[in-house]
């Protein structure tokens, strides 16, 4: 789909080292964190790494979205001929979606570096 190499490598790179806990991830993570017992997600998570994530799933399911709607025109518009349009504005409004994330990235982490 003309997708940058460099990016979908990040990005593959980030979503696999983040699906299962690892050294890497784990202290990023704050995983565990006030519980000497659990590895789970323990208190109040940070802001910035939830809009981040975010981010991320969004750019993620975009390219998701585009390659399966390349990949399968003639069926979804048999199945449903509005389609095409639908998935237009669906497309313009996550692109203002991203921009607020980025926004509210940039607070939480300006917040966060203050304490």
């Amino acid at each position: 789909m003309g997708e940058d190499e460099i990016r979908m490598q990040e990005t593959y790179s980030f979503f696999s080292k983040s699906t299962h806990p690892n050294r890497s991830h784990l202290p990023r993570r704050l995983l565990g964190e006030g519980n000497e017992f659990v590895l789970g997600a323990i208190g109040i998570p940070s802001l910035t790494l939830l809009a981040d994530y975010a981010l991320k799933t969004l750019n993620l399911w975009f390219w998701y979205g585009a390659f399966v709607s390349h990949t399968y025109a003639d069926t979804l518009h048999e199945a449903d001929p509005e389609f095409l349009r639908t998935y237009h504005n669906v497309s313009e409004e996550a692109k203002h979606v991203a921009s607020w994330l980025v926004e509210q990235f940039n607070r939480v982490l300006a917040e966060e570096q203050q304490i």
